[in-house]
């Protein structure tokens, strides 16, 4: 046995006894121990080990083994997560002083190096025991798929945030240029955009993704196919905030036959443009709009009989005719008819939910767990360290219920 896993996981395991020549207040097991004082440290054992333990050991056969259980191993950095335990150094010093996480790897005291190289093999094996989580959590009726709410929120890089100060960092700097300057909350950080998405009834997380680009008017299309690839399906509805307002993002949803609940970005005094059954585009005055060209990346439609509407004042026209724009490629009305719906009765109760159950998750995982600085570099890093994190709520979601 190795010099660092000298400890004896049976007599552990065992628990004190007759046998160690000791009068003890209680002979019980470090099982037993657990269990009375944590239940969901074992309920959680006891998950992975049915639902991923097959496919964690399959990755180890095929990479050639691993001197650690992979099982193990995976119940150590999903523990710690829960914890806000993201440094595999604080990992390595809870294996060998804390019992819970003691319990979790059967007794043996794994290093830093040994847990960092595991959890960059699971970069490629993360997508998948994600989505055998999620089909658990539909086979126990938890996970729905009725509606599914998505947003985004920024967080620094590992990178250095103040790189013209700290002059010393430039070198380290070099290895993470795909992180980008953006704004979160009126300050400016150096970091990456995560995207998520989450089931409206049971908070479960249905997909992640980090990206590069401040910007959520084109995040939809990246967030729903990574969720129908997570998750192993689709929702019925998709609710968003203020900030997914474009037609890129409402046709994304609509070409995939999921009801887009996207509020307006900015209140406009005009009438909106509306959608008849046919598809078309018609102002409020039932004028239909013909597409006349392309501006740029979207296309234009426009209305020419302003000039003699009687509605003309009404819509705020001062020439004679009024544009809509769409996205090159994307439904016209997708956009019209996803902002229309959050008008309805339905949209302004599944906005109400919005907030609670989507903007929860994000405040547990940076005020309660401290995520408000990744530790991995790159962008591929980022998305292992939110993957992993999203994970492990919805492990702790399956184990408390």
């Amino acid at each position: 046995m190795a010099r660092h896993n000298s400890r004896s996981v049976d007599r552990f395991l065992a628990g004190p006894g007759p046998s160690c020549g000791q009068a003890v207040l209680l002979e019980m097991s470090a099982s037993e121990r657990i269990s009375a004082r944590w239940p969901s440290v074992c309920a959680l054992k006891s998950l992975v080990s049915e639902v991923l333990g097959p496919r964690l050991r399959e990755l180890g056969s095929r990479e050639g083994g691993y001197s650690y259980d992979p099982c193990s191993l995976f119940l150590v950095l999903m523990f710690g997560l829960m914890r806000g335990l993201r440094s595999s150094r604080s990992l390595e010093d809870a294996c060998a002083c804390d019992c819970r996480f003691v319990y979790l790897s059967d007794g043996l005291e794994p290093d830093h190096a040994t847990l960092a190289r595991f959890r960059q093999k699971l970069g490629s094996e993360l997508e998948d025991l994600f989505c055998l989580v999620c089909q658990e959590a539909e086979r126990r009726g938890i996970l729905e798929r009725r509606g599914m709410v998505v947003d985004g929120t920024k967080v620094a890089a590992a990178r250095s945030q103040w790189r013209k100060a700290l002059e010393e960092a430039e070198d380290a700097d070099a290895l993470e240029e795909e992180a980008q300057k953006m704004v979160s909350r009126g300050q400016y950080l150096v970091g990456y955009n995560l995207q998520m998405a989450a089931d409206m009834k049971s908070g479960l997380v249905t997909g992640y993704v980090a990206s590069t680009n401040p910007a959520d008017q084109i995040q939809m299309d990246s967030v729903i196919e990574a969720s129908h690839r997570q998750s192993g399906g689709l929702p019925e509805k998709v609710v968003t905030d203020r900030g997914y307002d474009s037609s890129g993002n409402a046709h994304a949803l609509a070409s995939r036959g999921v009801k887009g609940f996207i509020p307006l970005a900015m209140a406009d005094s005009r009438p909106p443009f509306r959608v008849d059954e046919a598809g078309n585009i018609r102002c409020p005055a039932g004028h239909i709009a013909s597409k006349t060209g392309a501006k740029g990346s979207r296309y234009v439609y426009r209305i020419f009989r302003c000039a003699a509407c009687p509605q003309k004042k009404a819509c705020g026209v001062k020439g004679d005719r009024r544009d809509y724009t769409a996205a090159r490629g994307a439904i016209p009305g997708a956009r019209l008819e996803a902002n229309a719906r959050c008008e309805t009765e339905e949209g302004r109760a599944l906005l109400r939910l919005r907030g609670p159950t989507i903007e929860r998750v994000f405040g547990h995982f940076k005020w309660n767990l401290g995520f408000r600085r990744l530790v991995l570099r790159g962008l591929k890093g980022a998305t292992l360290e939110f993957g992993l994190l999203t994970l492990s709520y919805n492990l702790r979601k399956l184990v408390n219920g």
